[in-house]
């Protein structure tokens, strides 16, 4: 059987898609942030969004929470309040796993909009090939 270019492209895309939510799950677990949460899939999505375009997180209402939200059926505040929620929970649960994601120290708990940058710029950093022109 054969398998044209796009199905195969889209099968790898598939791949690693799956792959980026399975790291994420297990990054977030550890602090009480699972799937019973409304907003983890909202930040997981988010957060996809970032990787694929870096620049969204300087526009995030529209471009990420707007976004988000259309795909939810909410109010992008909704989506915004929820990815606080959650880092308001890793905050309680594990203040120093989250200064260790995130690579500086941090005072008290984040903004949902540096609590998706902590976590897409750790994806960027750990688990994503950089490839260097020289």
């Amino acid at each position: 059987m054969m398998i044209s270019g796009s199905l195969l492209w889209m099968l790898q895309r598939r791949r690693v898609s799956l792959n980026l939510k399975n790291v994420l799950f297990d990054l977030l677990r550890p602090f009480g942030i699972t799937n019973n949460y409304t907003g983890c899939s909202q930040l997981i999505r988010a957060i996809e969004i970032v990787l694929e375009k870096p620049d969204g997180i300087q526009a995030v209402h529209k471009q990420i929470y707007a976004v988000i939200a259309k795909e939810y059926d909410l109010q992008p505040r909704s989506v915004e309040s929820n990815i606080r929620t959650l880092s308001d929970i890793a905050w309680k649960n594990d203040p120093a796993r989250l200064v260790q994601i995130a690579g500086y120290p941090l005072d008290n708990r984040s903004s949902a909009v540096l609590f998706i940058e902590i976590f897409s710029n750790y994806i960027q950093r750990n688990y994503l090939e950089e490839r260097i022109l020289t």
